[in-house]
């Protein structure tokens, strides 16, 4: 194997001081995206009619630059499995979903329980999901959904896992989201031992 130049030396060297110098940039952009979508957007969701709240997150929804890796990892997950059609239409989707499901939490924090419930549009008897496991989002935001389900009796029940301390240091917002979202689903199926354990 023939060792490289020198001068190609100075060039991997710069490569890694490069993306080194954007390591900040890029925590720095993962910590505003954070503060927007899992505080600040569904902070002000609450002083808002909930039909305002959704315009909101659905044109928040277009900038490319909020969730893009989220959406483009959950995108190429779905797409070994599925037909997903348009990508950029897809990802558009999966981030409101995904800024509902916070919106949603903190509305029903706050005691708007009402408001999120007459957003919710089905066909189907809910019946038909008891008994069984609520898995990802095939139903829609699980937040809603939990909620929706409880309130017709139907003891429901989701798979989690308990936030883990460290993600406090690393993303400090959405520690919050899934701390808070962690607690509501306990307190939702109302059997915290089970609950735990599906983590």
């Amino acid at each position: 194997m023939v060792n490289p130049s020198l001068k190609d030396r100075s060039i991997f060297n710069h490569e890694t001081d490069s993306q080194r110098s954007k390591a900040p940039l890029k925590a720095l952009r993962r910590q505003l995206v954070d503060f927007i979508v899992y505080l600040a957007l569904p902070s002000i969701s609450v002083l808002l009619p909930a039909a305002w709240s959704r315009w909101l997150l659905v044109r928040f929804s277009y900038f490319d630059w909020l969730l893009s890796m989220e959406a483009e990892d959950a995108w190429q997950s779905a797409a070994g499995f599925v037909d997903t059609g348009d990508e950029k239409k897809w990802k558009v989707r999966w981030k409101q979903v995904e800024m509902l499901d916070v919106r949603d939490l903190y509305l029903i924090n706050f005691g708007r329980i009402r408001s999120v419930q007459s957003e919710i549009e089905y066909a189907t008897g809910l019946d038909i999901v008891e008994g069984r496991f609520l898995i990802g989002m095939h139903w829609g935001p699980s937040i809603s959904i939990l909620k929706l389900l409880q309130l017709e009796g139907l003891s429901p029940a989701i798979p989690f896992r308990q936030p883990e301390k460290k993600i406090v240091r690393i993303r400090p917002f959405y520690y919050l989201f899934i701390s808070m979202a962690a607690r509501y689903i306990v307190k939702t199926m109302e059997v915290p031992d089970a609950a735990s354990a599906a983590g």
